[in-house]
């Protein structure tokens, strides 16, 4: 009985980890960023339910009720798939998100671009597209 509900419990949590959309790859963010001529911020405005989604270690698409962003990251940020290690964020202000200055999950944010909700869309299926 514990023997099959072992090969259970694996079977799903490999089911899972299989569901997970694969990383969008780092130049096809690169190259929509320059296609797109995408504006950038000095800061971000945040409340409590804002959100994040990673596309890869390093980009973010933040979301608050407003507006959407890229986060781009000074260099690969591991912290964002590893859920054992996780680092504080370190901002000056809670309410505010900063480029150059602001971590997230302890890797330092260099650049912050303003994106609409068809471009968040685009961004989410870069790694789809036929030949990624």
């Amino acid at each position: 009985m514990k023997r099959t509900t072992l090969i259970t419990a694996a079977t799903l949590l490999l089911a899972g980890c299989s569901m997970n959309p694969p990383p969008v790859p780092n130049p096809a963010v690169e190259d929509f960023i320059i296609a797109n001529q995408l504006e950038t911020a000095d800061r971000v405005k945040t409340r409590e339910r804002d959100g994040w989604v990673a596309l890869n270690n390093r980009f973010v698409i933040w979301n608050n009720r407003r507006q959407n962003y890229l986060l781009e990251f000074r260099r690969e940020c591991k912290a964002l798939t590893n859920t054992y290690d996780k680092a504080p964020d370190l901002r000056l202000d809670q309410r505010t998100l900063r480029a150059r200055v602001d971590t997230l999950r302890g890797c330092m944010i260099s650049h912050i671009y303003l994106i609409t909700t068809d471009q968040r869309k685009e961004l989410k299926n870069l790694g789809d597209a036929p030949g990624s």
